[in-house]
């Protein structure tokens, strides 16, 4: 097997999970932005960790300013990881990292597993009814989602629908 991680903000002490899930003849790409926290470049057993995705500019002025620079920001990024996928080298896509406003609206391959950190934002940025649409249209695309604890599962699937199958509960 051939897994393409999308993990945009794995820390370099994050590594050591990826290498304990690649299997003697299996892949891990691991797809991260480049930043002094992320893991190193290069191969790490059955993993191999790209830092080619760009970061967020922090020291952007007005709001219509932050919003040109993170909608560019993340259409990079969907390009990056979109190339991976179109290579063919790729059989199975795992997203530790969810865009709300940009996966609700692009291809998404299959297999395809979501890790769910949060079901629902901290702080959401749009209203209640809008933020619960695009998570529902990005939650059911998934072959299977990822939770840490049991509490986020019960979530799930009494607020979004999803059916407990779909569901695994990985622990920290």
């Amino acid at each position: 097997m051939r897994f393409h991680w999308y993990w945009p903000f794995a820390r370099q002490e994050e590594l050591d999970w990826a290498v304990a899930t690649a299997r003697d003849g299996e892949s891990i790409l691991v797809e991260v932005i480049d930043r002094s926290a992320a893991p190193t470049a290069g191969t790490h057993g059955g993993v191999t960790v790209l830092r080619d995705l760009p970061d967020v500019q922090r020291n952007v002025g007005n709001r219509v300013a932050w919003a040109a620079s993170r909608a560019t920001t993340y259409r990079a990024r969907a390009a990056a990881r979109r190339a991976h996928w179109q290579s063919g080298a790729v059989d199975l896509v795992h997203l530790h990292y969810i865009n709300r406003f940009t996966d609700a609206f692009v291809r998404l391959p299959h297999p395809l597993v979501m890790s769910v950190h949060d079901v629902v934002p901290h702080t959401p940025r749009l209203g209640s009814r809008a933020e619960h649409q695009l998570l529902r249209r990005l939650y059911v695309r998934a072959d299977a989602l990822v939770v840490h604890h049991s509490e986020l599962a019960d979530r799930l699937v009494r607020d979004f629908a999803i059916p407990e199958d779909r569901i695994q509960v990985v622990p920290h």
